[in-house]
């Protein structure tokens, strides 16, 4: 599994950190990695394995959640490491983590869609499960960006969650 760090480099005004080649990715925090995470996993990298690409899983550090609300008590289930180590395990390419930082909190979708997923990552393919949002105030969804994920020759698919007892899996 090969590691990519995305950041934002103000000393030269964009983004490092890139991938040559289209990839499969699916998408999100990823804490854990429970069984709906699981599910999203193994539908990327079928996808992947069908046609014959990387797949990658793509992240964020700190997690929102952490830079959000700097005061509260660590929520996480499991740190970076062993998050890494568990993804090593479900035979990734990539493990791409973007630093979420002010820069990437106020990029609006169609700017992230363009900049980091196509420009920077090659995304060919982008899983998501039905409730990730991103961009600028969660503005974002693989729905409601469709036409802008097309736009950049981006299909988005999105992995219905999984429930047990009418309740939601997650982390």
């Amino acid at each position: 599994m090969k590691k990519i760090n995305v950041k934002f480099n103000n000393s030269i005004g964009k983004f490092v950190g890139s991938i040559d080649q289209d990839i499969v990715a699916a998408i999100g925090n990823f804490d854990g990695i429970h069984i709906g995470h699981q599910k999203l996993i193994y539908e990327a990298k079928n996808e992947a394995k069908k046609r014959n690409l990387p797949f990658s899983i793509i992240t964020f550090t700190p997690h929102p959640r952490d830079f959000f609300s700097k005061n509260n008590a660590n929520f996480k289930i499991t740190d970076e490491l062993e998050k890494q180590r568990l993804l090593k395990n479900l035979e990734v390419d990539y493990y791409i983590n973007i630093s979420f930082d002010n820069y990437i909190r106020e990029l609006e979708p169609k700017e992230f869609i363009k900049n980091i997923l196509k420009n920077l990552l090659n995304v060919k393919i982008l899983f998501a499960g039905q409730n990730f949002r991103f961009g600028k105030d969660r503005s974002g969804s693989l729905v409601d960006s469709f036409k802008i994920f097309r736009e950049f020759d981006i299909d988005p698919l999105i992995s219905d969650l999984l429930k047990k007892d009418q309740n939601t899996i997650s982390s």
